[in-house]
């Protein structure tokens, strides 16, 4: 009997734990992609109104050893993929529930290309650029726990609790 109990209250704790986890990972991923789609949103509608970088403070020497000759195609990149998919990203989470991590680790894995050939293709180094691939790695790893556990089979003891 005393063993049955304790089995039980360790059921509770770590579904407790679990629940609390999952929930505060969600909140979590909720704040970063709404951050997300409103700085992506107007860094790229600025970058759009203005091509020449110049609202923004940006050179257009910064895009010397890149493809681009100005900002609009960046800005438009910026703007859709990053910005408008976060938010779409945002609202999906409250309609399709199981289908949120898994463009959590695509937008994560968005955010991670768009740094990466910022870093190979433009010399020009600034926090930000650390600061938004800490984001992308976030909802990466975000979104593969979230996976993770909702594939996860239940054990027979979290089965008789719920």
């Amino acid at each position: 009997m005393y063993y049955t109990d304790c089995r039980h209250h360790y059921t509770f704790r770590s579904g407790l734990i679990y629940s609390l986890m999952k929930h505060a990972l969600r909140i979590s991923a909720e704040i970063i992609l709404l951050f997300n789609a409103f700085t992506a949103v107007y860094g790229g509608a600025t970058l759009i109104a203005d091509p020449s970088g110049g609202l923004l403070q940006l050179p257009l020497s910064l895009l010397q050893h890149s493809a681009f000759r100005d900002f609009l195609i960046p800005g438009i990149f910026l703007f859709s993929t990053i910005g408008l998919f976060s938010l779409f990203l945002y609202i999906l989470m409250f309609i399709k529930k199981e289908l949120y991590p898994f463009l959590l680790i695509i937008q994560g894995i968005i955010i991670e290309v768009w740094i990466a050939v910022q870093v190979l293709s433009i010399p020009y180094r600034h926090f930000l650029q650390l600061f938004y691939s800490g984001i992308g790695i976030l909802l990466i790893l975000i979104g593969l726990w979230q996976r993770l556990r909702s594939a996860r089979p239940m054990a027979k003891h979290e089965l008789a609790t719920s």
